[in-house]
């Protein structure tokens, strides 16, 4: 009996259990082949894809990556607020606003060189901005005493008031020194301009300074506007350690500023004013 609950093909299935498996596979055939055909065409289609488009499979490539990387790595940072890295871009003339975008280093700079054409021997002087005397005058007669000083400020939002010029004042007294001079890209205000004209003292506003430069002649104008314009001319230079600082911003209120490049060594700040 046992034998005869047994398949003929000795599988060990029933005979009636069998019989129903081969219904549902006969019924099943169809869907099987459609699923087989489908399956086949997917296969054939994802393979033409990628052979159509080998830019895929490079880029994700590890060499691929790493040139990438290495071309990321070579593109420049971004310039800094003011800068004009495009020589077509950059002011074709003397004007207010370009004389505002100079920073303290070059400004100073370029006092030099006026005084210079003015007749003087001008020598900027080892203290950083804003401090001190920046610029000592000498005559060519007799270069061993100073004839002058020069304080200079490269302020734009502020005018310069009667406590920086009655500083100017005092090492003009301490040294005695017969001639001063203030120059500023910005203002002053009414008290500094009255106290310096009862003192002596000559101040020289952004609008002065530029038509000083222009009793100089166009040529020598033009001289002094290449060499304001040379290289990165608007971002401070850390009076500490002469060099280009960076702007930054603060954690707390996302405030930015000037910080010196040699942080946390050197912590010289500046006020940051963006570009009008």
């Amino acid at each position: 009996m046992m034998a005869s609950m047994l398949s003929a093909s000795g599988s060990g299935i029933p005979a009636s259990a069998a019989n129903i498996l081969r219904g549902v596979a006969d019924q099943l055939l169809p869907f099987a082949a459609t699923a087989f055909v489908v399956l086949t065409l997917f296969v054939w289609l994802k393979g033409r894809t990628r052979t159509a488009r080998p830019g895929l499979i490079a880029e994700r490539s590890p060499a691929r990556a790493a040139n990438r990387k290495t071309e990321h790595a070579k593109k420049p940072l971004a310039t800094p607020a003011w800068t004009y890295d495009d020589k077509s871009a950059r002011p074709a003339a003397w004007s207010i606003d370009l004389l505002r975008k100079l920073e303290w280093k070059r400004f100073e700079e370029i006092c030099a060189s006026v005084f210079s054409a003015l007749g003087f021997v001008a020598k900027t002087t080892a203290i950083g901005a804003d401090g001190g005397i920046d610029i000592e005058l000498y005559s060519k007669k007799h270069p061993e005493k100073i004839a002058g000083i020069v304080q200079c400020k490269a302020w734009t939002k502020s005018k310069v008031g009667i406590k920086s010029v009655r500083e100017l004042y005092g090492v003009m007294a301490a040294g005695k020194v017969a001639n001063g001079y203030f120059v500023t890209t910005s203002e002053f205000t009414k008290d500094a301009i009255e106290f310096s004209s009862a003192e002596g003292l000559r101040l020289i506003d952004g609008h002065t300074f530029l038509k000083l430069i222009g009793k100089l002649g166009d040529e020598k104008a033009r001289q002094l506007l290449e060499e304001a314009l040379e290289g990165d001319y608007s971002t401070p230079t850390c009076p500490g350690c002469d060099i280009k600082m960076k702007l930054r911003t603060t954690r707390d209120n996302g405030t930015r500023f000037w910080g010196c490049a040699n942080y946390p060594g050197c912590r010289q700040t500046f006020r940051y004013h963006p570009p009008s």
